[in-house]
C-alpha cells in the first residue's frame, strides 16, 4: 500500500472492511473478531473518527501487542501489520481464510499433477458471506454475521429474515436488494456478478464440488447451512475445529440446527447444549403464561445492556427454536413479541422430568 492508497481510504471513511482507530483500546480485539468474521478488511491505527490523522509511534512492542490480541481471539485471527508514514495498516484475514484454515482437504493425482479436493465448496461459501452482508438488515440492533463451523457443517447467518415479499421457496427465482447502494458498489468492484444470481450460483458450486445442496432457513435471520463432501470426509482424519470468530472474542459451541423437524421433538442432544441464559428466557416466558416485548424479557431478567441481552439470551433461543417472534416477517416491527414454541415447552418438561 501506498501513501496515496492509504490518504483513499481515509477520505473514503469507516465501512464494512474498513475501520479508524486513535489508540489500541478495550474495543480493538472486537473490531479484529467482527472483520475476521465476514470478508476481512483493514484498521488504520492512528486515525481519529473525524478522518484526522493522529499518528502512531511504530514499535516493536505494538507489533507484539497487536499480534497478541489477534491471537487471544478465540479462535485466533490472522493480522498483518504495516506502516504508512505515521499510521498502522492492520490487515485482518478474512472469513474464507478462517474456514480454509480449519477445514480439510484430500488429495486427487491427475496425471502427474495433484490437485486439492475441499471439503466445503469454497467459492459458494465465499457467495454466501458476501450475499450474507450484502443483505443484512443494517438496523437489526446488536446483531452481526456469522460464520459458524461445526463438525458436520458450516453456517452462514445474517441478521434480518428475508426482505418483503419474499420467501425461502423464491430464492434462485426473484431477487429483492435490500441495501442497492451496497449492492452497486461490490458489483462495481467486481466483489459479485450479475445481481440476482447469487443464490443459483451457489448451488452450483456446491453440486459441482460433489457436496450437498445447501438449505436456506429464514426466522428473522437468514441461515446458510453447508454440508461437506461426503468423499473428502470419508479419507480425512478427524473432525476439524468447531466454533466461530465473534464480535465479543469468543468460542461458540455450535447449536443444533433448526430444520423444519427441529420444533417436532427436543432431544437429549439439544437439552445438553442450551446455555443458563436460553433457559432463563425460556422459563420466562413460561411463567408469564403469555407473549412478552424485548424490554420486558430483558427488565424481568434484570439486564441493562440491550447488545449483551440480544447476543447472549434473546438470538440464541432464537435460534435455537425455543422461543418465536410473533411477526417474523418484521423483526424490527414496534409491536414485535415473543412467545414460547412446542420445541421450549418440551424442552421444560424434559427438564422438569430430569433427576
Amino acid at each position: 500500500m501506498t501513501p496515496a492508497d492509504l490518504e483513499i481510504l481515509i477520505q473514503q471513511g469507516e465501512g464494512t472492511t474498513l475501520e479508524f482507530k486513535e489508540a489500541v483500546g478495550a474495543s480493538f480485539a472486537r473490531e479484529l473478531a467482527a472483520l475476521a468474521n465476514t470478508v476481512g478488511g483493514k484498521i488504520l491505527l492512528g486515525v481519529r473518527d473525524d478522518h484526522s490523522v493522529a499518528g502512531v509511534r511504530d514499535s516493536s512492542e505494538l507489533r507484539a501487542r497487536l499480534q497478541g490480541l489477534a491471537r487471544n481471539c478465540d479462535p485466533p485471527v490472522k493480522v498483518r501489520v504495516e506502516p504508512i508514514g505515521n499510521v498502522l495498516v492492520v490487515h485482518v484475514e478474512d472469513a474464507m481464510r478462517f474456514i480454509e484454515r480449519n477445514t480439510r482437504t484430500a488429495y486427487r493425482i491427475e496425471g502427474l499433477r495433484r490437485q486439492n479436493v475441499p471439503e466445503y465448496p469454497m467459492n459458494a461459501l465465499r457467495e454466501a458471506i458476501t450475499n450474507a452482508v450484502m443483505h443484512r438488515d443494517w438496523f437489526f440492533d446488536g446483531a452481526n454475521v456469522f460464520v459458524e463451523l461445526y463438525a458436520d457443517r458450516i453456517e452462514v447467518i445474517s441478521p434480518g429474515g428475508l426482505p418483503h415479499g419474499l420467501s425461502v421457496a423464491e430464492l434462485g427465482r426473484r431477487s429483492v436488494r435490500r441495501n442497492p447502494l451496497i449492492s452497486d458498489l461490490l458489483h462495481r468492484i467486481e466483489f459479485i456478478e450479475k445481481a440476482g444470481t447469487g443464490i443459483r450460483r451457489i448451488r452450483e458450486e456446491a453440486r459441482l464440488r460433489g457436496c450437498p445442496e445447501p438449505t436456506f432457513r429464514a426466522d428473522g435471520f437468514v441461515t446458510v447451512t453447508f454440508r461437506p463432501n461426503p468423499e473428502v470426509r470419508a479419507v480425512t482424519g478427524e473432525d476439524p475445529p468447531t466454533g466461530e470468530v465473534t464480535g465479543e472474542v469468543e468460542l461458540r459451541e455450535g447449536h443444533r440446527e433448526a430444520s423444519p423437524g427441529a420444533t417436532d421433538e427436543v432431544t437429549d442432544e439439544v437439552t445438553d447444549e442450551v446455555t443458563d441464559e436460553v433457559a432463563a428466557v425460556v422459563r420466562l416466558l413460561q411463567a408469564s403464561a403469555g407473549d412478552m416485548t424485548r424490554q420486558q424479557l430483558q427488565e424481568a431478567l434484570g439486564l441493562k445492556h440491550q447488545v449483551h441481552f440480544r447476543l447472549a439470551y434473546l438470538q440464541p433461543a432464537l435460534r435455537a427454536g425455543l422461543i418465536a417472534m410473533t411477526i417474523p416477517d418484521k423483526p424490527r416491527s414496534s409491536r414485535q413479541r415473543y412467545r414460547l414454541t412446542p420445541a421450549g415447552r418440551r424442552y421444560l418438561n424434559r427438564t422438569d422430568k430430569a433427576p
